[in-house]
Order: structure tokens, then C-alpha cells, then sequence
């Protein structure tokens, strides 16, 4: 008797790729059912989001978005093209919070169409194209629901990976390298312009030109972008009264980096972004075995392995800012794509590359979906901008800016915004003025033990209390007037 030792293996990868693609379209479906759920509704997803129409309203109606911080307004850290696209579209459709995430969630969309597109190209099969391509999709509830939020996150990545593609093909043998160069530039560009995280992505493009050889396609696209992103930071930085001077040298606030938040931070890597390290590991291991099958860097795997490093540091400058690894779960998607197709075209669960595959296009079990607001949601946000149409003003709102200002009032400046100066800062100094001379007639306040209200409840009387259980918020609120 014989047997087909090669049936086995046959067998276990038709199950594996079945199993693959099955986790693949319900990641897919999940992110498709969350955001027709959320789309539609008109206030914050989370607090953060106030930010982006926040910062619309005040293009449209000609006011500068970048100055000195005030406590009426903070200017956005981000640069500015995302805003501009949005002032772009609400000229035309109206300001509304579903407007700007529809940026968002073709931007979304485009991302995942490139990843599908690049490894089609390459001759991956369509099931491992849509399997890497799902895996932008399901990781959307581990990087803070950005990926249909208003927020810069998603429009950076498509920039991002329209960039490196475009690099990508002006380093193919035969192609009109400079028309396809001066693309790339343009796309990394508008990406450093939307995010600055983006950094990382040209220069993983530039890394990987200069691994290559072409020594002189590195430099021209390095000049270009550098050339592209100085002048309008200029323009910017004279337009705007001193965007640099405040939101790029002020902040954020010198908070040093810990052993203890690094480890979190990479911890976060190891559980939540299995793919990306795993894909890194596969870097690594092409660089430095002799053996290897090829000791190529693609722009894809450069910018990967960089973008993975000042993800760790950033996620550990501030925390739990799960959308600092946005950019690395679609370059991951394709260089795992890549080595898949390459050099494990028979995968299955006899090989280590499975497992993280399988946890990243997995919904992870305890956030199986983003969250989705309900009709009491609405009545709540409903009944909150009724309440501060009645309260006395001036209004101190740095809770919920985006309500005061539909219910007509001028918007304050957002309290995680406040708070991501230091104490002693001139923005602190006028706050404690402010509180101490009673400047606003009403002031909406968290825990009263919070830096930013220090002196509140000597110079102002409570006077309401509102309990909150909504996306944005769900912790107590204390209104508080003069005495």
C-alpha cells in the first residue's frame, strides 16, 4: 500500500483558506453593518470628533483654523488638508458630521481596494488578495473606530498607500519613471499634510529605493516630497499667524517615554496587530538569512518596518491612542500578502505565519464590533443642545464645543485639547483667570478635581448635574454659573 503524503497538506490548506476567507467576509460584514448603523447619526461617535467639524465651520466662515490657543478655540495639531477637503465638500452639501465621515469611510474603501489591487498584480490569488485586504477592515475596532470616524486617520492611509504605490511603480524596469515619481511625491505629500505620522511611509519609500540601488530615484523623490511639504508649510506657517510656532514646537507638551508605556506599546503590537509584527519578522528574516528567497526590500515592507517603530513610540508618548497604527495595518496587509504569495503558496496550520494571519483577520472576541448609538442616544445629545440654548451666557462648554455651537453658541476649545498643554502655559494662565474673575456666566465642567477647573467651585456655584451614558461620554457632567 502507498500513500499520497501530499493529500494531507492539500487538504489542511483547502480548510485553511476556507476558514481564512470565511473570517475575511465576516470582518467585512461587521464593518459594513457598524457603519451603516453610525453614519447617520449627527453628533459625536467620540469626544475627539467634535474636532473635525469644529474646525470645518471655522473655513467656511473665514476664520483662520491655526493662531494662538484661546479657550474659544485650539487649533487643530494636525495639518490641514483633511480639513479642507471637508470645507470643500460642506460648501457643497452642508456641514454635517455625516458628511465628514463619508471622507472617511471612502478613504476606507480606496485603502482596501489598493491592498486587493497590489497583490493582484503580483499574482496573488484572489482569496489571498481579499483575506490581506479584510485585514484593514478588521482592525477597525482596535484603532479607535477611525476607520469610518471624522477623523485625519483614514484620508492619511489612502494618501499613504496611493503614495507607495505610485513609488512602487516608477522603480518597475520600462516604467515612465519620472510622471509616476512626481505622483508619488504629490500623494506622500498630501499624506505628511493630512497626518504627520505619514513621515514614516516616505521614508520607508526612500529606504527601499536606496536598498535597490537607485541611489538617484531615492533622492528625487526624498527632494520632491521634502520640496512639496516645506513650501506649504511655509505658506501655512505665514497664512496662519504661526501654526508651527504653536502647534508644532509647543506641542505635544515634552512627555517622556517610559519603560513601562513602551512595554504597553508593544504589548499592544503583539496582541492587537499580530500581522504587522509578524510581517516585520518576515522582513528580517529575508534581510538576514543567506538563504532567503530575495533580499529586496518593496517600499511596502521599508515603510512597514518604520511606521511599525514610530507606531511604538508614539503609542507610548500618548497612551492609549489606538489610531497611531493606522498606517501599519494596510502596509502590513501587503507585505504579508506579498511573502504569502511568494514563498508560502501552500499555507496552512504547519506553518507559524498562519496564526497571526488568522488572529488579525479574526474579530477579536471582546470588541467584536464598534459601537452603535441608539434612539436614547440621540434624545440625550437632543435634550443637551435644548439645555444650553437656556443657559446663561457667555458659555464655557469645553465638554461638548460641538453642541454649543448648534445651539448657537461660540464653541469653546475641547477639554482633551486644554489638556494637552502644560501647567504654567499662557492658555492655563488665562483659564485660572477666567475661573477667578468670573469671566463666563456659565462654565460645564468634569470632575472638579481636574487641573483645568482649579478654583471652580470658589468662584461659581453648582447648579446642574447631567449624567451622560452616549458614545461621546459616559461620566457626569456639572453645569456651574456665578455667584
Amino acid at each position: 500500500m502507498t500513500f499520497d503524503m501530499a493529500r494531507p497538506a492539500v487538504r489542511m490548506t483547502r480548510w485553511s483558506r476556507a476558514l481564512l476567507v470565511a473570517l475575511a467576509g465576516l470582518s467585512a460584514a461587521l464593518f459594513v453593518l457598524a457603519v451603516s448603523r453610525r453614519l447617520a447619526f449627527p453628533y459625536e461617535l467620540t469626544i475627539v470628533e467634535a474636532l473635525q467639524p469644529l474646525a470645518t465651520a471655522r473655513l467656511l466662515d473665514g476664520l483662520p483654523l491655526y493662531g494662538a490657543p484661546t479657550l474659544e478655540h485650539i487649533g487643530p495639531m494636525y495639518p490641514p488638508l483633511s480639513f479642507l477637503i471637508d470645507a470643500g465638500l460642506a460648501r457643497i452639501f452642508g456641514l454635517s458630521l455625516p458628511l465628514l465621515r463619508v471622507v472617511s469611510i471612502l478613504s476606507t474603501a480606496g485603502t482596501v481596494a489598493i491592498v486587493y489591487t497590489v497583490l493582484r498584480r503580483r499574482q496573488a490569488p484572489p482569496s489571498i488578495a481579499a483575506v490581506c485586504a479584510a485585514m484593514v477592515l478588521a482592525a477597525h475596532t482596535r484603532l479607535g473606530d477611525v476607520l469610518d470616524l471624522a477623523r485625519v486617520d483614514a484620508p492619511e492611509m489612502l494618501f499613504a498607500v496611493l503614495g507607495l504605490a505610485a513609488a512602487e511603480r516608477a522603480a518597475r524596469p520600462g516604467a515612465a519613471e519620472w510622471p509616476w515619481t512626481m505622483a508619488a511625491a504629490v500623494a506622500l505629500a498630501a499624506a505628511v499634510f493630512t497626518k504627520q505620522t505619514a513621515l514614516t511611509v516616505v521614508g520607508g519609500a526612500c529606504l527601499a529605493l536606496l536598498a535597490a540601488g537607485r541611489i538617484r530615484s531615492a533622492a528625487r523623490l526624498g527632494v520632491l516630497v521634502t520640496g512639496i511639504v516645506a513650501a506649504c508649510g511655509v505658506a501655512l506657517h505665514v497664512a496662519s499667524d504661526g501654526w508651527s510656532t504653536f502647534y508644532v514646537f509647543t506641542l505635544p507638551g515634552g512627555q517622556p517615554i517610559l519603560a513601562q508605556d513602551l512595554a504597553l506599546s508593544l504589548g499592544r503590537l503583539v496582541f492587537f496587530f499580530p500581522a504587522a509584527l509578524a510581517s516585520c519578522g518576515v522582513v528580517l528574516w529575508r534581510l538576514w538569512r543567506p538563504t532567503a528567497p530575495s533580499r529586496d526590500l518593496s517600499v511596502w515592507e521599508a515603510a512597514l518596518v518604520l511606521s511599525v517603530l514610530g507606531a511604538l513610540v508614539s503609542n507610548a508618548k500618548v497612551g492609549g491612542a489606538d489610531n497611531v497604527w493606522a498606517v501599519v495595518v494596510p502596509l502590513a496587509a501587503i507585505a504579508i500578502g506579498q511573502h504569502w504569495t511568494a514563498s508560502v503558496p501552500a499555507l496552512s496550520p504547519r506553518h507559524l505565519l498562519f496564526y497571526p494571519i488568522v488572529w488579525q483577520v479574526a474579530v477579536l472576541p471582546h470588541r467584536p464590533m464598534a459601537d452603535t448609538p441608539t434612539a436614547a442616544d440621540a434624545h440625550a445629545y437632543q435634550a443637551l443642545v435644548a439645555d444650553l440654548e437656556r443657559l446663561p451666557r457667555p458659555l464655557f462648554n469645553p465638554m461638548f464645543p460641538y453642541e454649543s455651537w448648534l445651539a448657537g453658541s461660540e464653541p469653546s476649545a475641547l477639554l482633551t485639547q486644554i489638556s494637552d498643554f502644560e501647567p504654567g502655559t499662557p492658555l492655563w494662565t488665562e483659564l485660572t483667570t477666567a475661573i477667578t474673575a468670573r469671566r463666563f456666566a456659565t462654565i460645564i465642567a468634569t470632575d472638579v478635581s481636574h487641573p483645568a477647573f482649579a478654583g471652580l467651585e470658589t468662584a461659581y456655584r453648582a447648579r446642574d448635574t447631567w449624567t451622560f451614558r452616549v458614545p461621546a461620554s459616559s461620566s457626569a457632567v456639572r453645569v456651574f454659573t456665578r455667584n
